[in-house]
């Protein structure tokens, strides 16, 4: 056939894999899907500048002018057939091979060798895969599309061919590249691989940097707790690198192997090395290794740590051959890299994703992935997309437990599972039979690690579990072994643990924070649970964190005030576990003294909502006629907070109670902030009133020399009088607030009181001194990372936009608070200083900017807002210092 390209071409070949079997499941309707493939395959290659020759039974043998063009034609058809809506079970998968050489014509198409080369390579590869010879790799040198790179698989006996052939496997962007060793003789001759029976999900990044690693280093240790997939990484790995080992990658499992002896035999038995009587196993293994290119993984290296010097020994003896381990802890010995393997990649917190936002995710895909395995048919969807995210984030995204999740949708909906996670220990369980018992259960994988620990270390690590979110070296020293009662130093047990991957060492601006993955969490609190040492170590705990939160008291004043909010940030969890502890075992007075210590931090980095909640459970439970003082003092700190959540019914209900309380007690001195929370609760309906009880809150303040409640009441009484159209008067007293709290050294409550005469100043007219203020309101809020203080500074100057004709500005400024505000729980607004609520004001005035501004609300960050709200009082400063006298 003269029309036929000649000289040097790219013979293609393709065939559908398991087409026998296709043809079984798919009856009648089997000649429209290879008529479909055979369409794919078709536009693929002639998009390319390819030649079809032929079609027969289910293979296609084409020819194109380039290997580039055969690359770029291979790749499209495996997108087009994986992107095809194939019906159910019915997926067409095709294998490709492509070769390079001299077109001979014979008969009606082509004959000679290089056509039988290409057949083979395509023989050699699995459905889904596109295997090239060297001739193609050589011949297509850097001249790769972006996103296509070659795997090197090694040299191959390819079946009727003399000599070896180096494959490659082409790997391009959004195609599976998780595939076995190929077909081959020579790949199944020297390898021992187990072949996974699941599809390998993620990992891309941990998989290519461990191949760069045995690439460089010669002991490579895949280190981390039970569950996060070092096993299965390491066998991936290893199917990745067979090209890279000339003489065998084999996998030796020792998760059966305990005496630190029986590890060199168990490695020469998988090598199939036969003992002799005169030479040590040791010897005849080195030997054997000796001069070899080949790649070990040593699979549970932590049940035979004591092995790990005659590993040392081996790589000593042998120079070339490599070893990849998966292990708990490090073998710690001359020469080892340690790579820590991660979680899989996690949805953020908190939200509602859609299937779109987190479809991506490692974590979410390997769930998805196990429960369609459970229940065909099973999808990720808008509707259940959140209920998983939830799934992968409790589960820490530890693989096991993701898989053992998402079995359970059997029986369960994503949303049960996730209202069962509270005992994962218990739902995560599997009834598959083949494999084995630490693999079946969460609770399984980690029994087998903790079998592992001396006493003292099982000590350590059941103590450990009172820390929520983690802690510092010094919380740990104090907390786990402070008398020294354990004959090992507790931070070579700490020291260990970290080795053993239990826990989990980081680094942060206050140094070194250790911490663990919530799901070992539980089984080491369930362990001290059952110990009798339960109530020491959790008062310890408490009491250790309730001394960071008495000293908190007046962190607000601190000169370096944000890097202790973002410490105690970093400590809420605990906080919130010491609270719970104490009301638990009757420490009332240690609960309330962390409130009062605890009460700005939360004010200021938004943790109302919650502080809200344990307070109202403290209160609740506190025994009649007890610790009455200290009652008194958490009755304040309960309405000062409901008052900023904007809860003024509850505040003004648990101020009676805490000023009866303090007139039976006697205790004059804590009226000033009593009448100041009742005034505060009064302000939003009764201004006139809220005013005698700020001034009475700031004259009992005077008397006593209350600092604070003297700054507090007089900013409530600056907006009373305001509201009660006193302004000469207002603006005086929140001048007066404002040097009040400058004085005291708190910039960041000062922040309210610069507000507040901003908006006195709009109010008397003065726009450009207006929009200074509420600037430097928006900055003190913005620096000290405080929402509390964002959204009010973010809805000012959305009233400031407003009145000055800039309506799309303060519909974006006003919409945006609110969403804030809806995050935290609450936060005060424009309605308690008499101006409204922002968002109903805008749409009285101009209900189509504001429903605009909702359609791009969704992609407006906060950031976003708040360049946006400086960039209106800039423009308001500017115009309003040009037209007002």
């Amino acid at each position: 056939m003269t029309s036929l390209p000649s000289g040097t071409i790219a013979f293609l070949m393709s065939d559908i894999e398991g087409s026998t079997r296709l043809v079984a499941l798919a009856g009648d309707r089997f000649p429209d899907l290879l008529n479909e493939h055979f369409e794919v395959m078709r536009r693929a290659i002639e998009a390319h500048s390819g030649t079809l020759v032929s079609t027969e039974g289910d293979s296609v043998f084409a020819v194109l002018p380039t290997a580039r063009a055969a690359v770029a034609a291979a790749i499209g058809a495996q997108r087009g057939l994986q992107e095809r809506a194939w019906p159910k079970d019915l997926a067409v998968r095709v294998r490709i091979g492509i070769h390079m050489g001299e077109a001979v014509l014979g008969g009606r198409d082509y004959t000679g060798i290089d056509v039988h080369k290409a057949a083979r390579v395509m023989a050699a590869a699995w459905g889904g895969e596109t295997l090239i010879s060297q001739a193609v790799a050589v011949l297509l040198g850097d001249g790769l599309d972006e996103g296509v790179t070659l795997r090197d698989l090694g040299t191959h006996k390819l079946r009727d061919i003399d000599t070896s052939e180096r494959l490659y496997q082409v790997v391009a962007t959004g195609l599976r590249v998780d595939f076995p060793p190929p077909r081959t003789e020579s790949a199944a001759a020297r390898t021992n691989l187990p072949t996974p029976l699941t599809r390998f999900v993620g990992r891309g990044r941990e998989l290519n940097e461990v191949e760069q690693l045995i690439d460089d280093v010669r002991l490579v240790t895949l280190i981390g707790p039970g569950g996060t997939g070092k096993t299965r990484l390491a066998i991936e790995v290893g199917r990745a690198s067979l090209g890279a080992f000339p003489d065998g990658v084999y996998f030796v499992a020792l998760d059966a192997v305990r005496d630190p002896d029986l590890v060199v035999p168990q490695i020469a038995q998988t090598l199939g090395l036969a003992e002799d009587a005169a030479t040590p196993i040791a010897d005849v293994l080195g030997a054997y290794l000796s001069g070899k290119r080949l790649l070990l993984i040593l699979d549970n290296l932590e049940q035979a740590i004591g092995a790990a010097p005659r590993i040392s020994t081996l790589l000593t003896a042998a120079p070339i051959f490599v070893v990849l381990g998966s292990s708990r802890e490090q073998l710690g010995i001359a020469g080892e890299t340690i790579y820590p393997v991660p979680p899989l990649s996690l949805p953020s917190e908190p939200g509602t994703p859609t299937a779109r936002q987190v479809a991506g995710l490692e974590a979410v895909q390997l769930f998805v992935e196990r429960a369609r395995a459970a229940r065909p048919g099973f999808e990720l969807t808008d509707d259940n997309a959140t209920a998983v995210a939830a799934i992968c984030r409790r589960v820490d995204g530890l693989p096991l437990a993701i898989e053992l999740a998402a079995a359970r949708v059997n029986v369960l909906t994503p949303q049960q599972i996730v209202d069962r996670l509270d005992h994962r220990l218990t739902l995560l369980s599997g009834s598959r039979r083949d494999v084995t018992d630490r693999q079946r259960t969460l609770r399984g994988a980690i029994d087998w690690s903790h079998d592992l620990l001396s006493d003292d270390e099982k000590a350590g690590f059941r103590r450990f579990s009172v820390f929520a979110g983690g802690a510092q070296l010094e919380a740990v020293l104090a907390v786990v072994d402070p008398d020294a009662a354990l004959s090992t130093d507790a931070i070579d047990l700490v020291g260990g643990l970290v080795d053993r991957s239990l826990i989990r060492l980081s680094e942060d601006t206050n140094g070194s924070r250790f911490s663990m993955l919530e799901t070992i969490r539980e089984y080491a609190a369930e362990s001290l649970n059952d110990s009798d040492e339960e109530d020491v170590v959790r008062n310890r705990h408490a009491d250790f964190f309730c001394a960071i939160a008495e000293a908190a008291t007046d962190v607000l004043r601190a000169p370096d005030r944000d890097k202790q909010l973002d410490a105690l940030d970093l400590e809420m969890p605990n906080f919130r576990a010491a609270v719970e502890w104490s009301i638990e075992c009757g420490a009332f007075d240690r609960a309330a003294r962390m409130a009062v210590g605890l009460k700005e931090f939360w004010r200021t980095r938004s943790h109302i909502a919650e502080s809200r909640r344990l307070l109202d459970r403290l209160l609740s439970e506190w025994p009649a006629g007890e610790f009455q003082a200290a009652r008194a003092d958490v009755l304040g700190v309960a309405s000062e907070l409901a008052s900023w959540n904007t809860d003024y019914a509850r505040s003004r209900e648990l101020t009676q109670v805490h000023i009866d309380l303090l007139s039976q007690l006697g205790d004059t001195a804590g009226l000033a902030q009593a009448y100041n929370n009742m005034a505060w609760g009064n302000l939003l309906m009764q201004p006139d009133v809220a005013r005698e009880m700020f001034e009475k809150a700031v004259e009992l303040a005077h008397e006593v020399g209350d600092a604070k409640n003297l700054v507090t009441g007089n900013q409530g009484l600056a907006i009373a009088l305001f509201r009660v159209g006193e302004l000469e008067e207002a603006r005086r007293t929140a001048q007066i607030a404002v040097e009040l709290a400058h004085e005291s050294g708190d910039e960041y409550t000062n922040l309210f009181n610069i507000m507040t005469l901003g908006i006195i100043e709009l109010r008397m007219g003065n726009r450009a001194r207006c929009a200074e203020l509420f600037t430097e309101a928006l900055h003190r809020a913005d620096a000290a990372s405080a929402a509390m203080g964002t959204i009010p500074a973010l809805d000012a100057i959305s009233l400031l936009a407003f009145e000055s004709g800039a309506i799309g500005d303060a519909a974006t400024l006003a919409l945006v608070a609110e969403r804030l505000r809806a995050e935290i729980g609450g936060a005060p607004a424009m309605d308690l200083v008499g101006q409204g609520r922002m968002l109903d004001r805008i749409a009285t005035a101009d209900s189509a900017a504001l429903e605009q501004a909702r359609t791009t609300i969704a992609t407006v960050t906060t950031e976003d807002a708040i360049a946006t709200a400086y960039s209106v009082t800039a423009a308001i400063s500017s115009t309003a210092a040009r037209t007002e006298p």
